[in-house]
């Protein structure tokens, strides 16, 4: 859901995270409101706790007394290689690569 999120926010489309039940009986400073809670949410989940605003900033934000900065780009949404792509690293490199699989309790 963040990286749809993100890609949305990217392409400027975010109010399309809204239900098209809801927002066709939205006025435009209400459409400009959900978009603020859309970016002030991407803030929140930034991956470093320092990126990520305070509850005494993100209020004024909300309440459109603040401007929320620029969200960074989530962990979730950096592109991932692929098990081919890392044979090719392997294939073209001296170095040697581990992989390791991690499983939660």
């Amino acid at each position: 859901m963040i990286a749809h999120a993100w890609n949305l926010l990217e392409e400027n489309r975010s109010l399309e995270l809204l239900d098209q039940a809801v927002c066709g009986g939205c006025s435009p400073a209400e459409l400009e409101h959900v978009t603020t809670c859309i970016q002030v949410g991407l803030l929140c989940v930034q991956e470093s706790p320092s990126q990520r605003p305070q509850m005494a900033v993100v209020i004024p934000m909300l309440s459109h007394q603040q401007v929320p900065g620029r969200p960074l780009r989530p962990v979730v949404c950096t592109p991932v290689r692929t098990p081919a792509d890392l044979l090719n690293v392997v294939n073209t490199s001296s170095n040697e690569l581990t992989i390791t699989n991690l499983e939660g309790r």
